[in-house]
Order: structure tokens, then C-alpha cells, then sequence
């Protein structure tokens, strides 16, 4: 198996995992960053071995810098519905007999 093959592989298991999965619940979340750090201390390990990025590594460093925008932006979102529900939930209270 070549260097890059393992990241590869580990990839596509991910990103297998990843539609049936619902990404925006807690316990989903915590796996995925366990997945995560695991897979960057992979590649810590990789490149303190003198192995360097290939065209698949820095695929991959693109791909999982787009994740962490959309999961970023999907934890804003849900951050503001919260907000909203908690706005109306305290409205109603206010207005309730």
C-alpha cells in the first residue's frame, strides 16, 4: 500500500459515513471530530515520517477545510433557530394569562 493509499482509503470510509448520518445531532458530531483528530494524527504521524504531501493529501486538506466551512456555517444556522425559539417561547410566555 503507497503513503497516500491509507488517506484515501480512510477517506472514502468517511465520506461513505457520511449521508447516513444526521451531522447536525450531538452524539453524530462527536464521532465525526473523534474520526477527525484521528485521521490528523495520522497524518501528523505521516509527515514526522518524511512522508510530504501528494496531489491526494492536499485533496483531502481541501475537502476537509470545505466540511469545516459548511459545519461552521450549519452551526451558525442552527445557533439562530435556536434563538428564534427561545425568542418566541419567552414572547408567549409573556402574553399567556
Amino acid at each position: 500500500m503507497e503513503p497516500g493509499d491509507a488517506t484515501a482509503t480512510h477517506h472514502d470510509r468517511l465520506s461513505r459515513m457520511t449521508p447516513h448520518r444526521d451531522g447536525n445531532n450531538a452524539a453524530a458530531r462527536a464521532e465525526a471530530a473523534r474520526m477527525r483528530a484521528a485521521e490528523l494524527r495520522r497524518r501528523r504521524r505521516e509527515l514526522a515520517a518524511g512522508r510530504g504531501s501528494t496531489p491526494e493529501t492536499a485533496a483531502t486538506a481541501r475537502r476537509r477545510a470545505e466540511e469545516a466551512s459548511r459545519r461552521a456555517q450549519q452551526a451558525h444556522q442552527a445557533a439562530d433557530e435556536h434563538r428564534s425559539r427561545l425568542t418566541v417561547r419567552r414572547a408567549s410566555r409573556r402574553t399567556s394569562p
